[in-house]
């Protein structure tokens, strides 16, 4: 999943929570991928969590957004 930045007034803020794009690291986090769990296809581990086969990476904008969370 790939989300598209720049959609937003200021370039996606570099992904995280600002004045300007409000709380855009929040809805990547709280909102994205709850709903890329419920609704995609995934590796899970035997007690059904997702997340530890999760992998987050970007280029520029989004390795700084990657390295931040």
């Amino acid at each position: 999943v790939a989300p598209d930045p720049r959609v937003l007034a200021y370039d996606g803020s570099f992904y995280v929570d600002s004045m300007l794009n409000g709380a855009f690291e929040q809805y990547l986090v709280q909102e994205l991928i709850p709903f890329i769990d419920a609704n995609y296809r995934q590796k899970r581990t035997p007690e059904g969590d997702a997340g530890a086969y999760r992998a987050i990476m970007g280029q520029s904008m989004g390795g700084y957004g990657s390295l931040f969370y």
